[in-house]
């Protein structure tokens, strides 16, 4: 496989100060709930802890934990809710606390559920646009539950029984997050959250509700089933140092070419990045290395190469001990027979083009002693273009040059 040959950057500082504790809950210093609560909280304070019927459903910290009871198989809802923004707002968010359920005596799915993302209300209804969420479901054995993941047909974990601890890992990077948990490594893609229950992985790469959420707030909300649920000692938190974070990484076909280009907003103790390629998305094989600026910075570089068909571009970071990660993976499909076809007809010749964008198109005729026959600018839109060139052929060999704003093509025609 040829290596890539034409590498360029353009760096610029933007300081990004990595933050940790974003709240922490620990219901031990007061039983009294509005202790909790303000119109304006700080890093120990919730939003609103609140439930839906004044006559239905029960509040109580027990145990040095908040507890919902729902004595009812009727509507109310009880909730915690944290609506004042995350500063960043972070871009990977880690979510823990302590959960246990009891007197519950029948199933239920999705009995409650927690909820992270933008826009959220202190009202108990579930407004605003949810980032990642999952349910507690309720088995029919007294203090026996599980986990679900909520997206439509997500999958439940096992279940479990007794006070759990739960940390739920949500990236909302354009790369892959890199994490330990009891010495172990796990990476959570784009887009993508882990759930574990006692530092054990529970459900793990599962897909955000709506990725263009913020991870800005938080909802709990218990509005289904009878039983009790009690959270505790609730810490929520984003990594002080991110090795990296990558804005995006963009492959496109230009002048004959595969144009790479990628952005960081942060980066640290990198030592460079490199690119990988595969014909068939699972071998890659190393085609160029690029050398980090050690901050914020621009990257492009170009596969003067590309193959014909499908080729998939790895993009990964290397840290200054020489420890590879991989960031994202972008595919590129050419098909050099389709993207550019030309045809006699009946007035001339049709040219068909696939375009990746919108442009103005240089079509130049010759004959095959290279004189110019007639040569025509013409606008094209994205996707497949039908352009007509009006002219009268004789019997001969000719060549159409094409020029797609850099994208540069040559057809011989042979009439007879």
């Amino acid at each position: 496989m040829k290596r890539l040959l034409l590498v360029s950057f353009f760096a610029f500082f933007n300081l990004v100060i990595g933050k940790a504790q974003l709240l922490e809950v620990n219901f031990k210093d007061s039983k009294t709930i509005a202790d909790y609560v303000s119109a304006d909280p700080d890093g120990s304070q919730l939003s609103a802890i609140n439930k839906s019927s004044k006559d239905k459903g029960i509040m109580t910290i027990e145990s040095d934990m908040l507890k919902f009871t729902r004595e009812t198989t009727e509507a109310v809802s009880l909730s915690f809710s944290r609506v004042k923004a995350f500063a960043g707002p972070p871009k990977v968010i880690i979510c823990e606390f302590d959960i246990k359920i009891s007197d519950n005596t029948s199933k239920e799915t999705t009995a409650a559920m927690f909820q992270l993302g933008s826009g959220f209300t202190t009202a108990t209804s579930t407004t605003g646009k949810v980032h990642a969420r999952f349910s507690v479901n309720f088995t029919d054995t007294p203090g026996e539950f599980s986990i679900k993941d909520s997206k439509q047909a997500g999958a439940s974990g096992v279940v479990l029984s007794g006070k759990k601890r739960l940390k739920f890992i949500v990236n909302n990077l354009e790369s892959v997050y890199s994490y330990d948990v009891k010495g172990k490594n796990y990476q959570v893609a784009p887009e993508k959250w882990d759930l574990f229950v006692d530092d054990e992985a529970y459900l793990l790469g599962k897909e955000s509700t709506d990725p263009t959420a913020e991870l800005e707030n938080i909802k709990f909300f218990f509005n289904g089933g009878i039983g009790s649920i009690s959270i505790g000692n609730i810490l929520i938190h984003t990594p002080t140092a991110l090795p990296i974070q990558l804005e995006y990484f963009s492959v496109y076909h230009r002048n004959n070419r595969a144009d790479l280009s990628w952005k960081t907003s942060y980066e640290s103790k990198i030592k460079e990045f490199e690119i990988h390629k595969s014909l068939n998305g699972i071998d890659f094989e190393k085609i160029t290395s690029v050398k980090s600026e050690g901050k914020s910075a621009y990257y492009s570089c170009q596969d003067e190469f590309p193959s014909n068909g499908t080729s998939y571009y790895k993009l990964l970071q290397v840290d200054e001990n020489g420890n590879k990660e991989e960031l994202s993976v972008k595919s590129l499909k050419l098909n050099k027979n389709k993207d550019f076809t030309v045809y006699v007809a009946s007035d001339g010749l049709i040219v068909n083009y696939d375009a990746p964008k919108e442009g103005t198109a240089t079509l130049v005729l010759s004959n095959i002693k290279g004189q110019k026959i007639l040569e025509r600018q013409i606008s094209f839109n994205e996707g497949v273009n039908k352009l007509s060139l009006e002219t009268v052929l004789k019997e001969g060999i000719y060549l159409v040059n094409a020029d797609f704003d850099g994208d540069k093509y040559v057809k011989k025609l042979i009439l007879r």
